[in-house]
């Protein structure tokens, strides 16, 4: 298990890489599906609230709605 340094740090650089993508671009749905992952949600401890989870085909892409709140979580972890 990582300490809270490395947690907000594996976040922050989440956060980032969430930042530089749009909703329908397919990396959008990877990183969403990547950290929707139990294993991975655990090992960079979040807790606080629940990810949205992915729900769409890949070609389709995510709602806009999902990619905000999966942005503004991992926002919130990185703080």
């Amino acid at each position: 298990m990582m300490n809270a340094y490395e947690q907000r740090l594996i976040a922050l650089y989440l956060a980032n890489a969430a930042a530089f993508l749009r909703h329908r671009d397919p990396e959008a749905s990877e990183l969403a599906e990547w950290v929707a992952d139990r294993d991975n949600r655990a090992a960079f401890g979040n807790r606080r609230k629940r990810l949205p989870r992915r729900s769409v085909e890949p070609d389709e892409g995510m709602s806009g709605r999902k990619w905000r709140t999966l942005r503004e979580t991992l926002r919130e972890q990185s703080s």
